[in-house]
C-alpha cells in the first residue's frame, strides 16, 4: 500500500522490472530470477492505493524498488519510475539516502527485522530527525516522544529508552509507523503494516 499527499501525480511506475542474479554451480550458467516484471501505476498526491496478490507475487520488492533498497545482485528497469516528477532510476545512493526515510517513508512488513536491535527506540526515531530535518538532539527527542504518542504507545518515554527485544510485537510495528511518519514523507509506503 501506498499513499501521496496532495494532488497531480505523486509516484509513477511504468513497466517496472526487478530480476535478480542467482548464484550458480560450478558448471552451470547463472539463473536470473523475474521477482517482477512489467508493474504500472501511479498514484496522485493525496490519494491511497493497494497493491494486492498473493504471498510471493513481488508486492514487497516493488516498494523495495522505488525506496532503492536493492540488494547488490538486484537488476531495476522501468519505462518510468518518476517521484514528484523526479527519475528515481537516475538517483545516486547518496541521492536515494536524502528521499528514502525524508521524502519517502516506508513501514516495512517484520518490525522485528526491520528495527536495529543494538539501538534504542529513541535512538531509532531520532535519527532520521536529526539527518533530514538537522534536528538537535533535544528537539529530535522532543519530537520523537510526540511521534510515539501519535501511535498510540503506551508510556511513550519509558518506551524511548527500551531495545526493540524489550517491546511487544504490536508496539514494535507502532515504532516502526512513527518513524516512517516522524519527518511527514510526502509518500508513505506501508509493506503490510499491522498493530
Amino acid at each position: 500500500m501506498a499513499q501521496c499527499a496532495d494532488t497531480n501525480n505523486c509516484i509513477e511506475v511504468n513497466d517496472l522490472k526487478m530480476h535478480f542474479r542467482l548464484k550458480s554451480g560450478l558448471f552451470s550458467k547463472p539463473k536470473v530470477l523475474k521477482a517482477v516484471d512489467g508493474v504500472s501505476f501511479s498514484i496522485a498526491k493525496g490519494r491511497t492505493m493497494g497493491l494486492v496478490g498473493e504471498s510471493g507475487c513481488g508486492k514487497s520488492v516493488t516498494m523495495l524498488s522505488i525506496m532503492g533498497l536493492l540488494e547488490d545482485n538486484a537488476s531495476r528497469q522501468a519505462d518510468a519510475l518518476l517521484f514528484d516528477g523526479e527519475d528515481l532510476l537516475k538517483k545516486s545512493p547518496k541521492e536515494m539516502r536524502k528521499i528514502q526515510g525524508n521524502r519517502i517513508g516506508m513501514i516495512f512488513q517484520d518490525p522485528m527485522t526491520s528495527l536495529n536491535p543494538l539501538f534504542t527506540v529513541g535512538e531509532q526515531i531520532r535519527g532520521p530527525l536529526m539527518r533530514h530535518q538537522k534536528l538537535s538532539r533535544k528537539e529530535a527527542d522532543v519530537k520523537a516522544l510526540a511521534m510515539l504518542e501519535a501511535v498510540g504507545l503506551p508510556s511513550p518515554e519509558r518506551r524511548l529508552k527500551q531495545y526493540p527485544h524489550e517491546l511487544s510485537g504490536g508496539m514494535r510495528q507502532r515504532v516502526m509507523i512513527a518513524i516512517a511518519m516522524c519527518c511527514k514523507p510526502e509518500l508513505l509506503i506501508a509493506d503490510e503494516p499491522r498493530s
